[in-house]
């Protein structure tokens, strides 16, 4: 049984290890997990991450030797189990069971489900193991905190925090309703029916919104069929999609608003992607049609985020008369936006 129980500690350890570094690759993407769905803010999330990395890979590696087997690291990876099972219950309740837990980082998607199962079998293995093995008689204290130097100092040294530059929230729209009343009270009377007549289309039309400075300010060298241009996202109509360029989701998005530019006059789409230069190409390929865009790194890129991208932004001036996230975003919605405002 003893023969078992360290075999399962073995397969447990090597889970660990694996289960942290695979979140590595990019860390980013679950410092944004914490952000999005622990609730951490983005200054706590690249400690945090790397908190968690280290103690997943240190269990891991303390399964796979005899030091404080019984004593301490089976009790502290059933804790860790458990704990991480508790929110993956809390998380299904409150956002359902699509998407990828994080367990397994990017390589090795996994739902919300098959986490919690998976779990609870290994909590139960460990279990097993932890009745059938004897306290240890010799502890070896120093390999542990040598263990944990050598851990933590790799994933400080080698993977880098990132500092996110979070944006400040945008004031709400400001329509300059009086601007055109202004004009004709300023004139002679025997020229005010005349421009009346002209300006009543106006009124008509919409208010005028006050130029502000949106969250997308900073934004503004794209890249163009015709080179790098200087964009002004806070002057006049525009459409901002946040992407990530390896994003099925997003590419969906993509093709629809490269089928709404083609039939409806709307205004010209700006995008902001996360990935490589290399993969534009064939992203706009699977779209068909190119908007200019800009390739943010991580750490300007998901702050623009409220939860898994896309992100599609109207601005007027400055102003978001429409913001749709993830699955909220529809063609309908924006052309309902565009025609109201």
């Amino acid at each position: 049984m003893k023969k078992t129980a360290y075999a399962i500690c073995i397969v447990s350890g090597i889970i660990f290890i694996f289960a942290g570094i695979v979140k590595l690759f990019p860390i980013s993407l679950f410092e944004f997990q914490l952000v999005t769905q622990l609730g951490a803010n983005y200054s706590i999330a690249p400690y945090l991450s790397r908190l968690l990395i280290g103690s997943e890979i240190l269990l891991g590696i303390g399964l796979l030797q005899k030091y404080w087997v019984k004593r301490v690291v089976i009790p502290a990876s059933v804790l860790m189990l458990v704990v991480f099972s508790i929110f993956l219950v809390i998380t299904t309740i409150r956002s359902g069971n699509s998407g990828n837990c994080g367990c397994f980082g990017q390589i090795l998607p996994m739902s919300n489900t098959a986490a919690l199962i998976k779990n609870i079998i290994i909590v139960a293995l460990l279990t097993f193991s932890y009745l059938r093995l004897d306290f240890d008689k010799e502890e070896k204290l120093l390999y542990s905190v040598f263990a944990a130097f050598i851990v933590y100092g790799i994933l400080f040294i080698a993977f880098p925090m990132n500092q996110y530059v979070v944006p400040v929230a945008a004031p709400a729209p400001v329509v300059l309703k009086d601007t055109v009343r202004i004009v004709i009270d300023s004139v002679k009377p025997a020229e005010k029916n005349l421009i009346k007549t002209v300006i009543k289309d106006t009124l008509r039309a919409e208010p005028v919104l006050k130029k502000t400075s949106s969250v997308y300010t900073s934004f503004n060298t794209f890249i163009t069929t015709d080179g790098n241009k200087t964009i002004d996202l806070n002057d006049g109509k525009k459409v901002v999609a946040i992407l990530s360029l390896d994003c099925d989701h997003c590419q969906e998005t993509s093709i629809k608003l490269a089928d709404l530019l083609r039939k409806h006059k709307i205004p010209k789409v700006y995008a902001l992607f996360w990935g490589d230069e290399s993969q534009v190409k064939p992203f706009f390929e699977k779209t068909g049609l190119e908007f200019p865009y800009m390739i943010l790194p991580a750490e300007k890129f998901f702050p623009l985020l409220e939860k898994s991208p896309p992100r599609i932004a109207y601005l007027n001036n400055g102003n978001v008369l429409g913001d749709w996230s993830g699955e909220g975003f529809s063609v309908e919605k924006l052309l309902e936006s565009l025609s109201s405002k």
